[in-house]
């Protein structure tokens, strides 16, 4: 499995807690390398690779919750539309209904 893959399947809580990890591996590693007691220069090309990597699925997840999101927004939206639509077609429907029992509550309110 790669590496990728083998992230994805994390959750973004764990994501996170190794983004934060790395950033301080990277840290370190240019400290050493600053000072000359980096051995394994590559390391750093690596840690930025993972780093990466893992920005990456979180924002793809990020973005995937927005869209998510806007979907259910526009959805809500739609069917708030089709009920009101379907409620103004049920009162024109009844319209004469609707004003022969209000003239009959009005006339019993006047006795």
């Amino acid at each position: 499995m790669t590496v990728a893959k083998e992230l994805r399947q994390k959750s973004s809580e764990e994501l996170v807690k190794l983004v934060i990890k790395l950033k301080g591996e990277l840290l370190e590693y240019r400290f050493k390398l600053a000072h000359g007691e980096l051995d394994k220069p590559h390391l750093i090309n690596q840690t930025r690779r993972l780093l990466a990597t893992i920005l990456t699925i979180l924002t793809e997840r990020k973005l995937n919750w927005q869209e998510e999101q806007a979907k259910y927004k526009l959805l809500t939206k739609k069917t708030n539309e089709a009920a009101v639509n379907a409620w103004k077609q049920h009162l024109e429907a009844n319209k004469a209904k609707l004003l022969k029992s209000r003239a009959k509550r009005e006339d019993a309110s006047k006795k």
